[in-house]
């Protein structure tokens, strides 16, 4: 994890660290990503990611399963800070 000072705050190492905590639950356990997934799916957040030009839009040509992936890590790692 590279953590650059530009934008910087108390909650950068967390949001950073879900991602990397996302990838380990994805590979060690598939079933309780997937369950995730379905429940970050129905957040408003979910659609505030999809739709946004630096992240959804941003990864609209990846495979289906990969930009799905990115969207709910991305999804997760701001869950800390935003109302579901």
């Amino acid at each position: 994890m590279w953590l650059a000072e530009d934008g910087l705050d108390a909650d950068t190492p967390i949001h950073e660290y879900t991602h990397l905590w996302d990838a380990a639950v994805a590979a060690k356990n598939p079933e309780l990503w997937r369950r995730g997934v379905e429940l970050m799916k129905q957040t408003r957040l979910w659609s505030q990611v999809e739709q946004s030009r630096d992240y959804g839009q941003k990864w609209k040509d990846l495979p289906a399963e990969r930009r799905e992936y990115l969207i709910a890590s991305e999804v997760h790692s701001r869950l800390q800070d935003r109302p579901l």
